[in-house]
């Protein structure tokens, strides 16, 4: 019961929102079944931990679902008598693939005319793809000196507009100059970055800005990776080779932890280069 008063007061995403019914549905009520959350304790979460162990499955999907039973039974601490402690997981990270900005050109270069302020968005940016897709007109002021944007909105699944970003925060940036022309849209929509289809302006779904990129991608011959990592992690890859910092780096894409950033540091691949010939001038 307390399962379903959790789920239906859970605000996130739809797409995690089906991950945590599954969750609950395939794991945490099978084990537990109707037992009394008040009696749960550290050995308790220890003995299902080793059961989930002893399925194979992969340490990150382990810590998904460690998280999920955390997140549960802290949205109903204040009925505990004692909160039990979790193991730690150690997750080893994905590598992280990523493209230089010459390697960008050459695939927007296929990129529809049309299409290409979105894309350029996101990669001059490092913007999500639903923060590129849901950016309001209302929310970019060209008449201010200087001009900037504020990121407060993102589509979310079935086209629906929803008032938050991933980390529930706004973000405000500076317009430079040279992007003007991303800004000056001349759509019906409210929104920036809209297409035209049968006579009418429609969102940029997930989905569609995906079949333009790997299409793209597949005929330029560059490495094919996903729209994600190819315009968000190649910019925090390219800035940190430019030479600017983790912290700089960190306030313009938004993360609320320095360790996200830090990633990117395995692949400062240029300055590190200037180290290696003992060249200073390189490592600048």
């Amino acid at each position: 019961k307390l399962i379903d008063v959790w789920i239906k007061n859970s605000n996130i995403s739809p797409e995690w929102l089906k991950q945590r019914k599954l969750f609950a549905k395939k794991k945490f009520i099978p084990y537990f079944k109707s037992r009394d959350i008040r009696t749960i304790q550290t050995i308790h979460i220890m003995e299902f931990y080793t059961f989930l162990k002893s399925q194979g499955f992969s340490s990150h999907y382990l810590s998904s679902l460690m998280k999920e039973l955390h997140a549960f039974l802290n949205f109903n601490k204040k009925s505990l008598p004692t909160f039990p402690d979790f193991p730690k997981i150690t997750v080893q990270e994905p590598a992280i693939k990523w493209l230089t900005s010459e390697e960008q050109d050459r695939v927007f270069k296929l990129i529809p005319k049309q299409d290409i302020p979105i894309f350029e968005f996101m990669r001059r940016y490092g913007r999500r793809i639903n923060e590129a897709s849901g950016l309001l007109k209302a929310n970019v002021y060209l008449d201010h000196s200087p001009p900037y944007l504020v990121l407060a909105t993102v589509l979310g699944a079935m086209g629906r507009l929803k008032p938050t970003t991933k980390t529930g925060r706004i973000k405000v940036l500076p317009i430079i100059p040279e992007l003007l022309w991303l800004f000056e849209s001349v759509n019906d929509s409210d929104l920036v970055f809209a297409k035209k289809r049968m006579g009418k302006w429609i969102p940029y779904s997930n989905k569609m800005l995906n079949l333009l990129w790997n299409r793209a991608n597949g005929e330029s011959g560059v490495t094919q990776i996903n729209l994600y990592n190819a315009m968000r992690h190649s910019f925090g890859c390219q800035r940190l080779n430019q030479g600017f910092s983790r912290d700089e780096i960190k306030v313009v894409m938004g993360h609320t932890s320095s360790k996200t950033t830090e990633r990117y540091a395995a692949y400062q691949l240029q300055t590190l280069e200037g180290i290696i010939r003992g060249d200073r001038r390189a490592h600048v």
